[in-house]
């Protein structure tokens, strides 16, 4: 095998992200000399050169530098996942972890995450945000969030995310409905009566696109951005909802009652996820929390 170490990886990554000696050395604080001598022992084992040098300009990389680069920086991801995994491991779970969830969804999966984590992992200082999908998957990006949880109908192909458990649509109506005692609901049979929805993109769009999947026209009334405003409105008869986060308990917050049935027709298949950054869910507290978070979400 050749003999390469995770040093020199890590040197030679750094020159090639910053296109110089110097920089790279600041990056990774150690001496010039040390940095330079690190991928020349590198070179040496790979028998080629990885960077063209000239005096006063940037490092330019070979075509070797660029095919090794990839497989490098997998090797020194792998390195930290570890050693991250074998601190974790010695003690107890510890730092912050940033949690963003969607509004309507946060009632149902916060709470009893927050308490779980409490119980468990009283070190771990569990932050806690609620928005919208769309702006929960901006935050993820520019990396303000460890986890955030949304359903996959709604992830933007370039983010990562781990399916935690799968979710099915919920018709929410009047306690008075005609349909209010059966186990489930045809859309078909309500599609014509008033739909009361949430406003937030994508939701309208994805609900709106699976109707029409179905053959169906829906007649929204009104789109809102609250739930609890709704489920007031569906209670008084003025027409029903549609949710993938169904409550225990069906009384509004002025008394009247609702109730939950799940959609009987065949609808695309929707789970909640946790979006993360690639490779976070090899990371110990990432992967407890996730776990906690299926176990909040039992049914």
């Amino acid at each position: 095998m050749m003999d390469l170490t995770l040093r020199q990886m890590e040197y030679f990554l750094a020159a090639l992200d910053t296109g110089s000696m110097t920089q790279a050395a600041k990056r990774c604080h150690a001496s010039q000399s040390a940095t330079s001598m690190a991928v020349a022992q590198l070179e040496r084992s790979l028998g080629a050169p990885l960077f063209l040098r000239s005096h006063g300009s940037s490092l330019v990389p070979t075509s070797v530098a660029l095919a090794f680069a990839g497989h490098a920086r997998t090797c020194v991801e792998a390195a930290e996942a570890a050693q991250a995994a074998a601190t974790e491991t010695l003690h107890e779970l510890s730092g912050t972890l940033r949690v963003g969830c969607l509004h309507d969804l946060a009632k149902l999966v916060l709470p009893p995450l927050a308490q779980l984590c409490d119980k468990r992992y009283p070190q771990l200082d569990l932050q806690l945000v609620e928005g919208s999908a769309v702006w929960l998957q901006e935050e993820m990006r520019a990396g303000r969030f460890d986890l955030a949880l949304v359903y996959s109908l709604q992830v933007g192909a370039d983010l990562s995310m781990t399916p935690l458990r799968e979710v099915r649509l919920h018709a929410v109506l009047p306690a008075s409905h005609p349909a209010a005692q059966a186990e489930s609901v045809d859309w078909g049979q309500i599609a014509g009566e008033p739909a009361i929805l949430l406003d937030g993109p994508p939701a309208v769009e994805r609900i709106t696109a699976q109707a029409h999947r179905l053959g169906l026209e829906l007649n929204i009334r009104w789109t809102l951005s609250s739930m609890e405003t709704i489920r007031s409105l569906v209670a008084r008869g003025l027409g029903y909802s549609l949710t993938n986060a169904p409550l225990a308990r069906a009384t509004t917050v002025d008394g009247l009652e609702v109730v939950y049935k799940p959609l009987a027709n065949d609808l695309l298949p929707n789970h909640l996820c946790a979006l993360h950054a690639p490779g976070a869910e090899r990371l110990r507290k990432v992967r407890a929390v996730m776990e906690l978070i299926k176990e909040a979400t039992q049914s």
